[in-house]
């Protein structure tokens, strides 16, 4: 039995990519002592198990190096492993690096468009990185030798599928963040374009629901989702989700719950390790996303991808990301072929929950604890 460390950076836990943390790290508990890092965890994070301890971390440098070099006074630590946020990532590695020689770093998949200069140098330091998508993983190893790839697992969730209150309606549920980077507006102009070419008798069952389960609040610079579907003039269809800070531990079943009341799910962007779609999927309804690394792996043709023209890069991102632009028109035309085959949908939905459910957690903690073995 190893003594293990692993790291989660900041609000990082309070998203639904930390179920991917909480899955791993309750398995790799089964067969060694593993102490949790993260700043906030909240009551219901991680399930406590005899081997599963949690530990405050602080995001300050000094304090985080202070601390680290404390517990490795009373415990001998064999490896780190470390889920970094995306916009950390190459501050993580070199910080973590030097900390613990052996620390195995997920990669995030927001970081997959970053300039290689910019990602190069820290990932070389890293004893191991794991990716759970096969393309990140031929991208990562064209200048990494260390590089692992363990497919995501979807989440079990224990809840009642929710029952929608209208029978006959058509609603939309659209995911995005709500900073920058975000394509909420694109999305949902192309959603008003849609619901502008239908017949006016059908207007009226459409809904549209938008939840930013990636933790954002609003603050300068951020989108305001309500005053984007006032513009727009969609006061009528839209319905706004706010996530609450302090139960952000327990989005996933919100992210649940709405799903189950929408036909379909439109994702603005992928993040952390690809477990928003799985969520989505796992609930029996089709994803409408980017093409990008992880949707095409785990959409792919089970839902409806959106080819990307144009990308940007914004302003103040350390990693020089390319982030694809929606075209409005192009969500307008997949929701039109959503809502005029109503078997088609019915086939893609199936499709996505019997993929969802053969996703299993198996290969990623087994790869994981031959990491560890060495």
């Amino acid at each position: 039995m190893k003594n293990i460390f692993a790291y989660c950076r900041g609000p990082w836990v309070h998203t639904p990519d930390a179920i991917v943390a909480k899955h791993v790290l309750e398995k790799i508990a089964e067969n060694h002592r593993v102490f949790v890092l993260a700043k906030d965890l909240k009551a219901g994070s991680f399930e406590l198990k005899r081997n599963l301890f949690c530990l405050p971390a602080s995001d300050d440098n000094v304090k985080f190096r202070l601390q680290v070099y404390t517990y490795k006074t009373y415990v001998w630590i064999h490896h780190m492993i470390v889920f970094p946020s995306p916009r950390t990532l190459a501050e993580d590695v070199f910080k973590i690096s030097s900390l613990m020689p052996r620390s195995i770093f997920f990669f995030p998949l927001d970081a997959t468009s970053a300039r290689l200069s910019v990602l190069h140098p820290p990932l070389e330091s890293a004893y191991a990185v794991v990716t759970t998508s096969k393309s990140v993983k031929e991208h990562l190893s064209k200048f990494l030798g260390n590089v692992v790839y363990a497919p995501c697992g979807a989440p079990r969730i224990p809840l009642p599928k929710a029952q929608r209150t209208e029978k006959n309606g058509f609603s939309v549920l659209v995911m995005d963040t709500i900073d920058k980077t975000s394509q909420i507006f694109n999305i949902l102009k192309g959603v008003r374009m849609f619901i502008d070419n239908i017949e006016e008798s059908e207007k009226k069952r459409i809904k549209v629901i938008f939840f930013t389960p990636f933790g954002g609040m609003l603050n300068e610079g951020s989108y305001d989702p309500t005053a984007i579907t006032e513009h727009l003039g969609m006061r009528e269809h839209a319905h706004i989700v706010v996530s609450d800070p302090e139960v952000m531990p327990y989005v996933i079943s919100d992210v649940a719950a709405l799903v189950d009341i929408s036909d379909v799910v439109i994702i603005g962007r992928s993040s952390g390790y690809g477990i928003l779609p799985l969520i989505v999927m796992t609930r029996g309804k089709p994803v409408v996303a980017p093409e990008d690394h992880i949707f095409k792996e785990y959409v792919g043709e089970r839902g409806y991808l959106i080819k990307a023209d144009e990308f940007s890069i914004y302003p103040g991102d350390v990693l020089l990301r390319e982030y694809p632009v929606i075209d409005p028109e192009k969500v307008c035309d997949i929701l039109h072929k959503v809502f005029s085959h109503p078997e088609e949908l019915k086939r893609k939905s199936e499709e996505s929950m019997r993929y969802a459910e053969s996703m299993t957690w198996d290969s990623l903690v087994h790869k994981l604890e031959k990491l560890l073995e060495m």
